[in-house]
C-alpha cells in the first residue's frame, strides 16, 4: 500500500485522469440532448458534428489554447512552446487532457445554441477559433495563478479580498461557453418553421413544433 499511496504525483495523475474522463463523457450527453431536440433529418448531423468538433478541440488545444492557458506570458494571456513543446517539463499529460475535458466542454455548450441552424464546416471553423483563443484566454485569466482574475494572486483585494472564484467550472466553462452559446444563436436566429405569422402580421411560436417526430419514426 506505502508504494502505491507514497507516489504523490501517481495519485494526482490518477485523479486527474478519472475526473477528465467523467467530465469528457459529457459529450456524450450532449448529443443524446442535441439529437432529442431537432427532427429526425438532422440527428445523424447531430452525433457527427459532436464527434468530429471533440477532434478540432484536440488540435486547437494542442496547437495553442493549451499554451494560452497554462503558459506564464502575463495576466492577459500565456504563451509558451506551442504545440505542447517542452511543456511536459512542468505539465503532465493528465493535467493536458483534464483541461481539454473542460475545453471540449465549453465548445458543446456552443453547439446545443445553434443545433440544425448552422453549415457544418462554418461550425468547424469557429470550433477551432473558440478551443484556440476565446476559451484559453478566459480560462487562463481565472484559473491559471498569474490570471488578472486568480484568486491565488496577491494583489485581489479588489474583489472581496479574494479574487474571482470559480466553482467547478461554472464561472469558466458554462459562463463562456454560454455568452458564446447565446450570440451565435442570436446570429443565426430561430430553427426554420419554429414560428409563422397570423393573421394580424405576428410571429408566433409554432404549436407543438418540438413534438413533431413519433418516437416510432426513430425505430
Amino acid at each position: 500500500m506505502s508504494a502505491i499511496f507514497g507516489d504523490v504525483n501517481g495519485i494526482n495523475n490518477g485523479w486527474l485522469l478519472l475526473t477528465g474522463a467523467l467530465v469528457f463523457f459529457m459529450k456524450a450527453g450532449f448529443a443524446l440532448l442535441e439529437a432529442g431536440n431537432v427532427r429526425k433529418d438532422h440527428i445523424e448531423e447531430v452525433v457527427v458534428k459532436n464527434l468530429l468538433d471533440t477532434c478540432i478541440t484536440a488540435l486547437a488545444w494542442f496547437f495553442f489554447g493549451f499554451s494560452w492557458m497554462a503558459g506564464n506570458g502575463g495576466s492577459f494571456i500565456g504563451t509558451g512552446s506551442y504545440f505542447n513543446n517542452n511543456f511536459l517539463n512542468t505539465f503532465s499529460n493528465a493535467y493536458w487532457f483534464f483541461e481539454f475535458a473542460f475545453c471540449a466542454a465549453a465548445a458543446a455548450i456552443v453547439s446545443g445554441a445553434m443545433t440544425a441552424r448552422t453549415r457544418l464546416e462554418t461550425y468547424f471553423i469557429f470550433t477551432f477559433i473558440m478551443s484556440a483563443l476565446i476559451y484559453p484566454v478566459v480560462a487562463h485569466w481565472v484559473w491559471n495563478p498569474i490570471g488578472w482574475l486568480a484568486a491565488s494572486r496577491g494583489d485581489t483585494n479588489w474583489f472581496l479580498g479574494e479574487g474571482f472564484l470559480d466553482f467547478a467550472g461554472s464561472g469558466v466553462v458554462h459562463t463562456c461557453g454560454g455568452f458564446v452559446g447565446i450570440t451565435g444563436a442570436w446570429l443565426v436566429g430561430p430553427r426554420k418553421g419554429r414560428f409563422f405569422t397570423d393573421t394580424d402580421g405576428k410571429k408566433k411560436p409554432t404549436p407543438n413544433f418540438f413534438h413533431q417526430i413519433k418516437i416510432t419514426d426513430c425505430m
